[in-house]
């Protein structure tokens, strides 16, 4: 204690390797608080559960330790359980290390505190490899019990006390063999050996109890003990080259020995240790799971409360309900251009292409084609004859629209002036689904009997290549099914549900070969909607009960979502960057719209008809429903009170209980 009692103005200098360790320390209990805070625990006193994040950030663990990592006897020593462990190993960092600093030099003082340190830490590794493990009762204990099971205790172990412990008995050794050769002690050497002693006795009895590590603290103390005496026998050459060189030796051979004792430690035959191995890597890839959960939770409710601070005044339920716009039948796909005046609607049933204006809400004009032949006269539809007007895309000026089956087998070309179709191009059976690049030089087309994709250069009409996915010819599929398509942002690739494959096929757009994604293996069902995410490195997927994200182009999956209590997510639709999500209540009286990060409800939308489905308008601020006999334009902002709805479609799982939990 001396030492800090007798601050002198060059105590700094003097003492410049004791700060830096100090600052070391310090730094190093910065960055896991951060860590920690980071993944929501608490950092200034962490929980047993906690404990886990020390293993991820290097605590020192025998069955890791000795299984092929033995790094983590180096990186524990810089890590420490809680603030009041930092402290009190800091403190005596202070009261011993100036003393060793300022009588073995900087040099030597770091290699005791490194080789206390190591030895401390493999000291511990190995005794709680073998008794440790066994339950002792009276060294039971680390730095934190992590977990347990019936036949395996594991303990890990943090902290920079062993080789504090190592200046101690550096301090000790050299103390004694001063007073040895002067055959007295001065009152100041009484002075500091009576504290050295008096601290290094009550931080063995203080090993007694459960949660500190003795076995370090003793390994620290004999290891630094020894290599400090090695080192005076080379102080006492007089000589100053050579006993410089000797303690360089020194240095040198106790690191190797060092080394090949953490060598010779290793252990990855051990069947016993590579199954505790393996339950611990376990255990910790469930930590930072939960954790992750935990911290999108909180970080969900933060942003529900921030949505909830600006979101506009609720509406009564005839305004929240929408504009009705009257079409004469039920829209089979919807299309708003590019600058957001027109809206065209395709008919299948009559085989007409309705155009709305958006800015007046009015039916303002309709695109009839010639009749369709009367085939295969058991069917009274036009979609079960495998005709009838269904995808829409326009071209960047607007003057041509591009629908698909308003001719048998084909993709029609209208003239928005003339109003008449002046191009068609054969294509395969049935074809529905339509997507453009941005420069409208290119249209992808699903042709849904043949299940197979026709990819038409439109600057000159050809057919550039047609697809065939797996799954082979939909004959006996329904002809009306969900045809899910989407184009990432930047254009590179193109995803769709292939419902004959059970598979969503992603589509590299420059070689065109497609790529089935499979969730663990197994088949994608009842795909509703996709889209590529904004940073076009994620794919979106939502089925009748799940939401999927997968990563491009790897196809591995990145996060999944459940639906609340398993309930069907009905007629769910994702808007452009894939952000939000439209979805039926089961009772089918209203519309949701769900703000994914946060699985809460935003917008709360009665219906005054059947809806058949949804879509969103270009910037996501109005929505398209589908009625039997209109279409309804919702205005997003104008919603009823969404906290009136006791309905979340998408929910967070419960790590616990492996539950469904929503807000």
């Amino acid at each position: 204690m001396s030492a800090v009692a007798n601050i002198q103005p060059s105590i700094v200098k003097r003492n410049a390797l004791c700060f830096m360790l100090l600052a070391v320390n310090i730094i190093g209990f910065i960055y896991q608080s951060y860590y920690i805070q980071n993944i929501g625990g608490d950092w200034l006193l962490p929980t047993d559960t906690d404990s886990y994040v020390f293993i991820i950030l290097g605590a020192n663990e025998a069955n890791l330790t000795l299984t092929g990592e033995p790094w983590r006897l180096v990186s524990n020593i810089f890590l420490h359980a809680d603030i009041a462990h930092l402290l009190f190993n800091m403190v005596a960092l202070l009261a011993i290390g100036p003393y060793t600093e300022e009588h073995f030099g900087k040099l030597k003082m770091l290699a005791i505190y490194l080789v206390s340190g190591i030895s401390a830490s493999l000291v511990s590794a190995l005794w709680y490899s073998s008794a440790g493990s066994q339950g002792n009762e009276l060294y039971d204990s680390l730095a934190y019990s992590v977990f347990q099971t019936q036949i395996l205790r594991i303990n890990i172990s943090v902290g920079a006390s062993g080789a504090i412990m190592g200046l101690a008995g550096a301090n000790l050794a050299s103390m004694l063999a001063k007073m040895a050769a002067a055959h007295q002690a001065e009152p100041q050497q009484k002075k500091h050996l009576n504290y050295t002693l008096i601290m290094v006795g009550l931080t063995l009895a203080y090993g007694l109890q459960k949660g500190v590590d003795s076995s370090a603290h003793i390994g620290g103390l004999i290891s630094g003990s020894l290599f400090a005496g090695i080192l005076l026998c080379c102080h006492a050459i007089k000589s100053k080259l050579i006993r410089s060189t000797l303690s360089l030796i020194s240095i040198v051979a106790v690191a190797g020995l060092l080394l090949g004792a953490i060598q010779a430690s290793q252990q990855p035959d051990s069947e016993s240790m590579q199954d505790a191995r393996e339950t611990i890597m376990a255990k910790m890839a469930e930590y930072q799971q939960a954790r992750a959960l935990e911290l999108q939770r909180s970080l969900a409710q933060q942003q529900i409360a921030l949505d909830k601070k600006n979101r506009p005044d609720p509406v009564s339920a005839e305004v929240a309900a929408g504009i009705e716009i009257p079409i004469g039948g039920f829209a089979d796909d919807v299309y708003q251009t590019a600058d957001g005046r027109w809206l065209y609607a395709s008919i299948g049933k009559s085989n007409q292409l309705i155009q709305i204006d958006l800015q007046k809400n009015n039916h303002l004009r309709t695109y009839s084609a010639p009749p369709l032949p009367k085939t295969n006269d058991g069917c009274p539809h036009n979609m079960c004859r495998r005709m009838g007007v269904s995808g829409i895309a326009t071209s960047p000026d607007g003057k041509l629209i591009y629908v698909t089956s308003m001719q048998p087998d084909a993709l029609s070309v209208l003239d928005t002036e003339r109003g008449k179709i002046v191009k068609t191009l054969p294509l395969g059976q049935f074809p529905r689904a339509m997507l453009l690049t941005n420069d409208g030089k290119r249209a992808y087309v699903i042709n849904s009997v043949d299940n197979t994709l026709s990819v038409i250069n439109l600057q000159d009409y050809s057919i550039e290549r047609v697809i065939a996915f797996s799954g082979g010819n939909a004959e006996h599929y329904g002809f009306g099914r969900q045809l899910a398509m989407a184009l990432s942002p930047d254009e590179k690739w193109l995803a769709f549900a292939n419902t004959i494959g059970s598979t969503v096929e992603l589509i590299n757009t420059k070689t065109l070969e497609p790529l089935p994604i499979r969730e663990n293996e197994a088949e994608i069902l009842n795909v509703q909607s996709l889209r590529f995410l904004a940073d076009n490195k994620q794919l979106r997927i939502v089925t009748d009960n799940t939401l999927l994200d997968i990563s491009v182009p790897d196809r591995a999956i990145t996060q999944q979502v459940l639906s609340c209590e398993g309930k069907e997510l009905q007629n769910a639709v994702l808007n452009s960057d894939g952000t939000l999500i439209a979805v039926q209540t089961p009772s089918a009286d209203h519309w949701l719209l769900v703000k994914i990060s946060t699985r809460s409800v935003i917008g709360y939308y009665p219906l005054t008809t059947i809806g058949y489905g949804m879509k969103f308008s270009n910037n996501d601020g109005l929505l398209f429903d589908k009625g039997l006999n209109d279409i309804r334009v919702l205005d997003r902002d104008r919603s009823l009170d969404p906290q009136d709805t006791e309905i979340t479609p998408l929910c967070f799982e419960d790590p616990n209980n492996q539950d469904d939990i929503g807000w």
